[in-house]
């Protein structure tokens, strides 16, 4: 059965990273923020411009007509492939593929990458973003997640760029699709995301395999940490990231009969972001094209 991979993540999370290693095989295709496509947020997402640089893509001609409930199934029909992943973050748009993914008979996983408090901040901190307002939409983002009601796993970012290659084996194995010695190694292949971060920046394929960013935070960050410690050390937070921990990859079991999302189970927040999405398309008002991502 064809099967669908929705990678979930607050911002700088380090989806991309691990939509490019799953979807690293002939037999896969990774199609990125896809969500932007059909729900555009800003100018840039009104354009399908693919991260190969082709223009017009070969691979996203065929695929730019479809309806948003059978995307994801009809890649798998014209494209011939077996596995699609979508890094789309937002989580209404994870709601409804899970939802057309039941309705197309396609085989869902849910998996969510997550950082340490500490490093999300450092993320955005490079960024220029400020660090409360990424505090705050981590802990939204993942309680949402964690309380919807459908399966998710966790995949642990630090434990993936430690060991890409035996980390990336287990959430394979996991999640039912084939490991290859390499699959980690996505950046020898050729990917067509739409937009987000294409070429996830700062990594090195070390000779131990490794794929490693700086973890030496300079003293500015830190002393900026410093102004929101209270927060990211809080006991909310600290039982949010437990939460997460315990449905780690590593310790969950796939059933082989994986258990369907309700389509009457939407969630409360679903409803505002939606009509966020309608009141924008029928306004037509966008974010600035440089604001993308």
């Amino acid at each position: 059965m064809p099967s669908l991979v929705t990678i979930c993540g607050e911002s700088y999370s380090g989806t991309t990273m691990l939509e490019l290693m799953l979807g690293h095989s002939p037999r896969a295709f990774s199609c990125g923020e896809v969500a932007y496509w059909y729900r555009p947020v800003t100018e840039a997402h009104r354009r399908l411009n693919c991260g190969c640089g082709a223009d017009p893509c070969t691979a996203w001609e065929p695929l730019r007509n479809i309806p948003a409930e059978r995307f994801h199934a009809e890649v798998c029909r014209r494209l011939d492939v077996e596995l699609v992943t979508d890094s789309s973050k937002r989580l209404s748009w994870v709601v409804d593929a899970n939802r057309w993914a039941v309705a197309s008979r396609l085989d869902v996983v849910n998996l969510a990458i997550w950082k340490s408090p500490l490093a999300h901040l450092h993320s955005h901190w490079k960024r220029g973003k400020p660090l409360s307002n990424a505090l705050r939409r981590y802990r939204r983002y993942y309680t949402r997640l964690l309380r919807w009601g459908a399966p998710v796993m966790t995949v642990n970012y630090h434990r993936l760029t430690a060991a890409p290659a035996s980390e990336l084996a287990l959430v394979c194995r996991r999640i039912g699709i084939d490991y290859f010695p390499g699959k980690e190694c996505f950046w020898n292949g050729q990917s067509h995301l739409l937009y987000g971060n294409r070429r996830p920046p700062g990594f090195a394929c070390a000779d131990a395999g490794a794929i490693e960013e700086s973890v030496d935070y300079p003293p500015e960050f830190l002393a900026a940490a410093a102004d929101v410690r209270h927060h990211w050390e809080s006991s909310a937070m600290r039982r949010l990231c437990s939460e997460l921990e315990s449905r780690d990859v590593s310790r969950q079991e796939v059933p082989e009969d994986r258990p369907a999302s309700d389509r009457r189970a939407v969630p409360w927040w679903y409803y505002p972001q939606r009509f966020d999405d309608a009141w924008r398309a029928l306004l037509g008002r966008y974010r600035p094209a440089k604001r993308a991502g």
